[in-house]
């Protein structure tokens, strides 16, 4: 029975949600009487490969979750359940992404909306996630441009498809939102985070397929760019760093306490401390303890990082950089040796042949 309910779950992605209900149903039963779902019936162990990867994934083991989504596509190119492959390439694409190796999730991602396309047309979930997936790779590359058009793309299906208050549609928001943040356009990202933070935590939906956590962190550094000023720093921080402790308690529960999407909500942590010393003519004591909270949350980011992406890529190097911020806005002059190693190793996370001025 764990199959059907599976199959079940993946042909929601593929039909519009106010297609005829029976339609779906009228698939299913055909599919379950055919020679086709009795043989994978008896061979389980084909739909057990797509629940490793998960399980691998949601530990961040990333490389055996790409062996295992490899080995169930495989499986399911020759069975031809199209729904399924559309689904596995969305997930290794996205896995892809994480290890920050954009041009293989690009390659990905072009053949299956072109797939999707053919298969199922424009008005399927399938769609909207891989629309979100192209909108994150042109991220990646700094093309918000780009990246805009694929996430209004995705919105405008999903509000198709589901009611206004669907969390997919939140999702869509935050991604609207990141858009306008990157473009520092303050008032506009925070109406489109505020949107999608508000649904969201109304409609909560918890689904491996889409990173929920982005919504909350959208929200909290729209929240941050639009209410900073000197006159009221140390509370709109504050009130930031209480945003992402509740993110970091999503992240925790729903990946475990070593993933990137919690090391990135402790590198948004670190960043807070970082903002407020900027400028610091406060207390000497005051200023160690955000010195070392700043510290302790980016040292907890660059362990998590390091570790699961192998001391290499952007995210760890941007993480080295800002941890030299820190020193370099903390002590000034006398950081210098600790904020030029930190650099140093920066610069080294993104090219290994590079070696340390001592």
């Amino acid at each position: 029975m764990k199959q059907i309910s599976y199959f079940i779950m993946v042909l929601s992605y593929a039909f519009p949600q106010n297609m005829n209900r029976q339609l779906p149903i009228t698939v299913l039963m055909y599919f379950l009487l055919s020679s086709q779902f009795a043989f994978a019936l008896n061979h389980n162990d084909q739909t057990q490969l797509l629940s490793k990867a998960e399980k691998f994934f949601l530990k961040s083991e990333l490389d055996s979750a790409l062996k295992y989504l490899s080995l169930a596509e495989a499986h399911y190119k020759n069975t031809g359940h199209d729904s399924l492959i559309a689904l596995i390439a969305n997930r290794k694409a996205r896995i892809y992404l994480l290890k920050e190796e954009r041009d293989s999730a690009f390659s990905i991602l072009k053949v299956n909306h072109s797939f999707i396309k053919n298969k199922f047309g424009e008005r399927s979930e399938l769609f909207a996630m891989c629309n979100d997936l192209l909108g994150d790779c042109y991220m990646s590359h700094s093309d918000a441009f780009t990246a805009v058009s694929y996430y209004r793309k995705s919105l405008v299906i999903r509000k198709t498809i589901y009611k206004e208050t669907h969390p997919r549609i939140a999702f869509s928001y935050s991604n609207i939102a990141r858009y306008y943040s990157f473009k520092m356009e303050k008032d506009s990202a925070l109406y489109f985070a505020k949107i999608a933070y508000s649904s969201f935590l109304k409609n909560y939906e918890s689904n491996f397929d889409i990173p929920y956590e982005r919504i909350h962190m959208e929200y909290a550094y729209a929240y941050k760019i639009f209410y900073m000023r000197p006159d009221s720093l140390s509370q709109t921080l504050e009130e930031v760093r209480n945003l992402y402790l509740k993110t970091l308690n999503f992240t925790n529960k729903n990946y475990g306490h070593m993933s990137l999407a919690s090391a990135a909500v402790y590198r948004s942590i670190g960043n807070t401390y970082t903002d407020i010393l900027l400028g610091f003519t406060g207390n000497i004591d005051l200023k160690i303890y955000f010195f070392n909270q700043g510290i302790i949350n980016y040292n907890k980011s660059i362990k998590i990082t390091s570790t699961i992406l192998q001391n290499k890529g952007s995210a760890l190097s941007t993480l080295l950089f800002v941890k030299g911020l820190l020193y370099e806005y903390a002590f000034k002059n006398d950081s210098a040796h600790a904020s030029l190693e930190l650099y140093d190793r920066a610069i080294q996370s993104l090219v290994p042949s590079y070696k340390f001025n001592k």
